[in-house]
C-alpha cells in the first residue's frame, strides 16, 4: 500500500511532536508510516495565479467532502 497524506498544523511545535510520535510507527499489518517535514520550494517566478470561479467552487466543494473524514479536537484557547 502506497499513499501520501498532507497535514497542516497551527504551531510549529505540533510538527515536531508529530513527527517524533508518529515516524517508524506500525500501521496496520506490516505497514510502517513515515512521518516527515514538508519541504517549500519557489516553483517558476514566484507569482501566484489567479484561481478561476470554477476552480474556487471545485475547491470549496472538495473541502465540504473531506469535512466528513476529518476530527477536530477543540483546543482552549491561549494566548501569547
Amino acid at each position: 500500500m502506497k499513499g501520501d497524506g498532507y497535514v497542516s498544523y497551527l504551531r510549529e511545535e505540533s510538527v515536531k511532536m508529530a513527527i517524533d510520535l508518529l515516524d517508524g510507527t506500525e500501521y496496520r499489518s506490516g505497514y510502517v508510516i513515515k512521518v516527515t517535514q514538508a519541504e517549500f520550494t519557489d516553483k517558476g517566478n514566484g507569482a501566484k495565479k489567479k484561481k478561476t470561479k470554477a476552480e474556487k467552487r471545485l475547491i470549496a466543494n472538495n473541502l465540504k467532502s473531506l469535512e466528513k473524514y476529518v476530527f477536530v479536537v477543540p483546543q482552549k484557547e491561549t494566548k501569547f
